[in-house]
């Protein structure tokens, strides 16, 4: 058993050998400070957090140290055992989360899950991943569930919700939630963050470089109608954003907020908190 400690927020973890350089770096500050920055801008009591792509469960443990209830998806099983073991050891918030072990995509079935190993954090819908540079094969595979997100985002109403962040973080499985949850987002009240894997994104007979220019175009007009901040927080221009993607320029892996309110950016309220409050 671990305890973590990050920007004063206290956990205790499993200790096991796969997640040995994970703890340390977490505590250190190291692992997606971005992410940090904003659950710690708008998580309090009176939100909730969606944390869909949860692994072990770290930014989850975190947020419902802040938050009213956090709703976790994780459908690696591995990954899934390891959160349920972690969660157990946090009586105090336990009763916060709701784990559960199935995928989001655009349809309910199941989906196989390929991986270098089970339980890491690149388990993905693609056998094949980028990684530096260089596509990586996955040579271990697992069969799990997987859920319409639209009708869930429905029968849970996430979308409508104020006060409520949905974080998307699911290695290339969001160029099939955003599609299904579309005609959600423009209207939408929460508030949206999402991590963008285009890199996996190599079909065959399709140049690479196609394929995820027009994955990322078709998932980001979906945020049309939303206000745009990047990593720092600071509010971005769309045409500036989406002709970098048209250019290749823009950095792989980014990840984006999104928040209720029109405009194509910026337009004098940089803070993403007071552009929700404007707009509510």
């Amino acid at each position: 058993m671990l305890l973590i400690a990050r920007d004063g927020v206290e956990f205790q973890v499993v200790d096991r050998p796969l997640y040995d350089w994970f703890w340390p770096a977490f505590s250190a500050g190291r692992w997606e400070p971005a992410t940090f920055r904003v659950l710690d801008r708008f998580l309090t009591p009176e939100w909730r957090f969606v944390d869909i792509g949860a692994w072990i469960g770290p930014l989850t443990l975190y947020a419902a140290k802040k938050c009213q209830h956090v709703d976790a998806f994780e459908c690696d099983p591995e990954a899934n055992r390891d959160f349920r073991d972690n969660l157990a050891l946090n009586p105090d918030i336990a009763s916060k989360v709701e784990l559960n072990d199935y995928a989001l995509g655009d349809r309910d079935g199941s989906v196989c899950l390929f991986s270098t190993a089970l339980g890491n954090s690149e388990t993905s819908i693609f056998a094949e991943h980028e990684r530096y540079g260089r596509i990586v094969s996955c040579d271990k595979s697992v069969l799990a569930q997987v859920r319409d997100a639209g009708k869930v985002f429905r029968d849970r109403g996430y979308a409508e919700c104020e006060r409520t962040l949905v974080k998307i973080d699911v290695e290339g499985a969001e160029f099939q939630i955003i599609p299904r949850i579309a005609e959600l987002i423009p209207q939408s009240r929460c508030v949206w963050y999402v991590s963008f894997h285009e890199l996996n994104v190599n079909p065959p007979g399709i140049p690479a470089r196609d394929a995820r220019q027009g994955e990322m175009l078709r998932a980001l007009s979906a945020f049309g109608q939303l206000r745009w901040y990047g990593g720092a927080l600071e509010e971005l221009d769309q045409e500036q954003v989406l002709s970098s993607v048209r250019a290749g320029t823009w950095p792989v892996h980014e990840s984006l907020l999104f928040t209720p309110g029109t405009g194509r950016g910026p337009a004098g309220r940089p803070d993403p908190v007071a552009a929700l409050q404007a707009c509510g």
